[in-house]
């Protein structure tokens, strides 16, 4: 049994490191197209224009999974985070909040839905 917990450790490892690599490449991927986008549509304006803030969206969306799986992980507390070596800490402790958030109130929605639906499938 020992060895089965043991090889079941190994196995999350190894889709933990997976999925961390790749969320970290995407981030960087959506930063390096968005600037070659402003780079060479220097008329567009950065804080209006969609084109642009998809991919401000992407990158937020990705780095608040990233830290929510570093969370998951490390059992960071937002206090804890204050001790990370990063300029923008508070910015980011912000929308990892407003993600929380919004990723709270969606997925109550999607429940309210389904068991609406559940309950108006039933009653037929």
């Amino acid at each position: 049994m020992e060895l089965f917990i043991d090889q079941l450790i190994d196995q999350y490892n190894t889709l933990y490191n997976f999925v961390i690599e790749r969320n970290f490449k995407l981030q960087e991927l959506s930063k390096a197209t968005r600037e070659e986008i402003i780079k060479n549509n220097p008329s567009w304006d950065q804080n209006k224009d969609a084109k642009l803030t998809i991919f401000f969206r992407i990158i937020t969306a990705l780095r608040n999974s990233y830290n929510g799986i570093i969370n998951t992980k490390l059992g960071l507390t937002p206090e804890n985070w204050k001790n990370l070596q990063s300029a923008d800490v508070e910015a980011i402790l912000r929308e990892y909040d407003k993600f929380m958030r919004f990723s709270f109130l969606i997925t109550n929605l999607s429940i309210t839905i389904r068991n609406y639906s559940l309950k108006k499938v039933a009653s037929t």
